[in-house]
């Protein structure tokens, strides 16, 4: 699948985003979905190329909560 922008992936991806902001914060943890799509931003989208929207939802959906504390 392909998007025009970035804005139109982190809608499509959206849903991901809030499923596993939600599990942190059920475990305790105030990590927000602009956390993990900052993540995602500098550390997984810099250094892959012709990801599919599988691998994104799957790489939201195995970050570890270690990566994004701060």
């Amino acid at each position: 699948m392909d998007f025009n922008n970035i804005d139109e992936l982190k809608k499509r991806i959206e849903p991901a985003l809030k499923s596993k902001s939600h599990e942190f914060r059920k475990e305790g943890y105030n990590i927000t979905e602009e956390d993990i799509w900052q993540y995602l931003s500098q550390n997984v989208f810099r250094n892959s190329h012709n990801l599919t929207l599988y691998d994104i939802v799957k790489e939201i959906m195995h970050i570890d909560k270690e990566k994004l504390i701060k």
